[in-house]
C-alpha cells in the first residue's frame, strides 16, 4: 500500500474511532447533531437518538473496524 492509501486508511480510522467514541459516552447529544438533509436521513438519525442502546452497538462496532484500520498501519508501517 502506497503512502497516500495509508495516510487515507490512518485518517478513515480517527474519524470512525473518534465518532464512535462520542456515539458511546452520547448517544443522543451525538445523534441529534446530525439531524439535518433530507427525510430518511433525519428519520433514521432521530430513530438511533431514540435508542441509544441500538446507537452504542452500533458505535461499538464502528469502533472496532476504526481500531482494525489502525491495526492495519501497524502490519505496514516500514520497518
Amino acid at each position: 500500500m502506497d503512502r497516500t492509501a495509508r495516510r487515507l486508511n490512518e485518517t478513515a480510522a480517527m474519524l470512525l474511532i473518534g465518532d464512535a467514541v462520542l456515539g458511546l459516552l452520547y448517544p443522543r447529544a451525538h445523534c441529534r447533531l446530525w439531524q439535518a438533509g433530507p427525510g430518511w436521513w433525519r428519520e433514521t438519525v432521530e430513530w438511533f437518538a431514540t435508542h441509544p442502546t441500538a446507537t452504542r452497538t452500533a458505535a461499538a462496532a464502528e469502533l472496532a473496524v476504526g481500531l482494525w484500520c489502525a491495526g492495519q498501519q501497524e502490519q505496514l508501517a516500514p520497518q
